[in-house]
């Protein structure tokens, strides 16, 4: 096994973070008893229970197949944490139901609703009688009308059986690879499911009206909201002032032509849209009302928001927070950016969650800005290019000018903007090491990555734009390199003509910040030193020499007694081609519990005290939530650690990491992950990494393995409290191996972190 040493050191400098106190207090988390549903024990009850069935049934072997993976991915999603159970917004969706079908006695009475975290807007039914509705819708409806009609809406595609029907139409078409001919032939699929969309718009009405609890009229916007639910939660200008001193003239000229218009239109081309276009849709709504004999006097003395504003408002308050902390997690800093100035308008008491959030976004804005610097322009190995966040945003409305002022910013610029609001919000909180760590980073990024001292940003805003060469040549070769680049800058006149020059002017004599600077640079000449005098650029470039020369597989141990050991992460395929997979569904399933066994056998064969967080440990009951959630954190925390790659930036999730350590006394997280494919391929493809890690990690994880074989295993250590990994350690093995081949692969692994 080849494993190339810069991309294991690349690994772990994503994954460094430190004790961060959190982004904020509020968070969406599961409460009460553990819904049933939500453990495995009930899954693998339900799918042994059907799969048996539906062949007994005749149905076709591809259809069971098909159905079964679908409900399987369902509890994945259920497992996965972004769908929450027990919380006020769940309780809330469901008390919404109940209004809406308090005189309907045809109702499905097992339709229970989850919240499900995603800043996407959407909601929808699933088969089982589930109904989702996202974070991100909520934060998008004017009130509680508007989100009962979307509720609504998709219990009237359970009612009328449309889920099923759509089941048999996706069977029809992807399983049994039936062919439409003909582009009537192929409309007539759009029109089947635009007029059951127009139905169960009819049916929400209805049974709005037969509730008795809701004003439609209310509800009469609700297109419009949806027709621009991609923009932010409100179309403002954003203030530069808001992230620099009003004193700081930015330069806007790269923005001031910007083109932002707002190109959603109601009456969108929808001949192959599954969905008719809302001009259609609102003129059907106000048909069905006046067919209906609506009487608006009837309803009038009902309020927008039945169930009370205030309760209105503080469900939307929490679902806006959670899509800002959504996108913080999955890295749209430009979006979390603008909406928590949206929300802070409003918002008075979220002053010191949006500066955190605002801080955050700048710290983590300015470290991409500096990866894309590439370290003082030392070339990338290929293979290792990172992705641009800043490319290709398409972003309308007034957002856009922001986006676009971000994408312009030079990693200098960036670096600027987020030492001089971190170090400001760190006087006004100087005990939160959130706030503090952040400010470090982008200080140490300052010295380690961009050789530039504190002296870039306190120029004068009034100083001379001109400077005299007084060094003669000798004296100036004399000068270290960090001086030499100091002095070109002076002398080109860059640092005076620059608006970011100033940023730090008030503070050049700080002797906090000075102090925080000098920490910094003492750790970087202490790291230097061990690196026998080399830069940050030169030791790079030298790891990329040794891994070509040194790629032999290392033996460590790191004498751990105990750890968070996460559920394996473990799913198979059979591999076609780079670009083709088929999931095999009982071989998961098997492969799950052969894993969860060959664990356990080696934990205590490595003398590990290990917290488990195995999926089929959970059980109905409130003890289970809490390890739920803390699996849920983890697991996240998890992922967003392996989405940064090689950029240090802290993680949003660090300090829920840290109380979970705090709590259970132990400080480190193991996280197991194979990929078990029936099928030699040279590389792996996207498609069977795609439900495992996010998707900024394919390209690392396929540059590392170089596969002889066909299935990977991949053990991670972390250290939760630094946020350090400590072991990342890739494995072949063969396709699906006998249990004691199983039980000694993951012994060899397990006893690298014990003994």
């Amino acid at each position: 096994m080849k494993i190339s040493t810069d991309k294991l050191l690349l690994i772990s400098s994503a994954i460094l973070g430190l004790s961060l106190s959190g982004i904020s207090q509020e968070h969406l988390r599961s409460q009460g008893e553990m819904v049933e549903e939500f453990t495995e024990r009930e899954r693998h009850d339900f799918l042994n229970r059907e799969i048996p069935n539906r062949l007994v049934d005749n149905e076709g072997a591809k259809k069971a197949e098909y159905l079964n993976q679908s409900e399987f991915f369902l509890s994945e999603l259920l497992m996965s944490g972004e769908v929450i159970y027990g919380d006020s917004i769940s309780i809330y969706l469901n008390d919404v139901m109940a209004r809406l079908t308090a005189n309907s006695d045809d109702i499905n009475e097992n339709i229970r609703a989850y919240t499900l975290r995603s800043p996407v807007p959407n909601a929808f039914m699933t088969s089982k009688g589930i109904l989702m509705v996202t974070t991100g819708l909520i934060a998008q409806v004017q009130n509680e009308t508007e989100l009962a009609l979307v509720i609504a809406h998709e219990i009237g595609h359970d009612h009328e059986g449309d889920i099923e029907r759509s089941i048999e139409r996706t069977i029809d078409i992807e399983v049994n690879n039936r062919i439409y001919e003909g582009a009537e032939d192929g409309l007539s699929l759009y029109e089947y499911s635009q007029e059951r969309e127009l139905n169960a718009d009819d049916f929400a009405l209805k049974l709005m009206l037969e509730s008795e609890g809701y004003n439609p009229i209310n509800a009469s916007a609700i297109f419009d909201v949806l027709l621009f639910s991609y923009l932010p939660f409100d179309d403002v200008v954003f203030p530069m002032a808001y992230i620099a001193p009003s004193r700081i003239e930015l330069d806007l000229s790269k923005i001031k032509d910007i083109e932002n218009d707002i190109t959603a239109e109601s009456d969108f081309d929808d001949e192959e849209s599954s969905h008719p276009n809302y001009e259609r849709r609102t003129e059907r709504f106000f048909d069905y009302l006046l067919d209906a004999d609506f009487e608006e006097d009837d309803y009038e003395h009902l309020s927008a928001n039945p169930l009370g504003e205030n309760r209105f408002k503080r469900i939307q308050r929490l679902a806006r927070l959670d899509a800002i902390q959504r996108d913080l997690h999955e890295r749209n800093y430009v979006r979390a950016l603008y909406n928590t100035y949206v929300l802070s308008i409003t918002d008075t008491a979220l002053s010191d969650d949006a500066e955190k959030f605002v801080g955050y976004a700048l710290h983590a804005i300015a470290s991409y800005k500096v990866e894309y610097a590439n370290y003082n322009n030392t070339p990338r190995k290929p293979g290792n290019e990172h992705e641009n966040i800043f490319e290709d945003q398409n972003t309308e409305g007034k957002i856009a000018l922001l986006d676009k002022f971000m994408e312009t910013l030079t990693a200098e610029q960036a670096l600027g903007l987020a030492i001089r609001y971190n170090y400001e919000l760190h006087m006004k909180h100087p005990e939160d090491p959130f706030i503090l760590e952040n400010l470090n980073g982008n200080i140490n990024q300052l010295i380690r990555l961009m050789e530039g001292s504190l002296d870039t940003y306190t120029n004068s805003p009034l100083g001379d734009t001109t400077s005299i060469d007084t060094l003669s040549e000798v004296e100036y070769e004399n000068l270290s390199k960090i001086d030499k680049i100091r002095y070109d800058r002076q002398m080109s006149g860059s640092k005076a003509q620059d608006w970011s020059n100033s940023l730090l002017y008030e503070y050049a004599e700080d002797e906090i910040l000075i102090a925080l600077y000098e920490a910094q640079e003492l750790l970087y000449s202490e790291d230097t030193e061990n690196r026998s005098g080399l830069n940050e650029a030169e030791f790079r470039d030298l790891l990329s020499n040794l891994s070509e020369e040194n790629d032999e597989y290392e033996d460590v141990n790191l004498g751990l007694r105990e750890v968070h050991y996460l559920s394996p992460i473990l799913y198979s395929f059979h591999i076609e081609s780079r670009y083709s997979s088929d999931f095999k569904l009982e071989r998961t399933m098997e492969f799950r519990e052969r894993f969860e066994r060959a664990s356990d056998v080696a934990l205590r064969a490595a003398g590990l005290r290990a917290e488990t967080y195995y999926t089929s440990d959970f059980d109905d009951d409130e003890e289970s939530t809490q390890k739920f959630n803390d699996y849920v954190v983890l697991r996240e925390w998890f992922q967003e650690r392996l989405s940064h790659v090689n950029t240090p930036v802290n993680n949003s999730l660090q300090a829920r990491a840290i109380e979970i350590a705090d709590r259970t006394g132990i400080d480190h997280l193991v996280v197991p992950t194979a990929i078990n494919s029936s099928f030699k391929v040279n590389r792996f493809t996207s498609a069977v990494l795609m439900v495992v890690f996010p998707p900024s990690v394919f390209g690392l994880l396929d540059d590392l393995y170089k596969a002889n074989d066909n299935s990977i295993l991949v053990y991670f250590v972390f250290d939760l409290r630094s946020g350090n990994a400590m072991l990342i350690n890739v494995r072949e093995y063969e396709a699906f191996m006998h249990q004691d081949y199983l039980n000694q692969m993951v012994y060899d692994m397990v006893f690298q972190i014990g003994n």
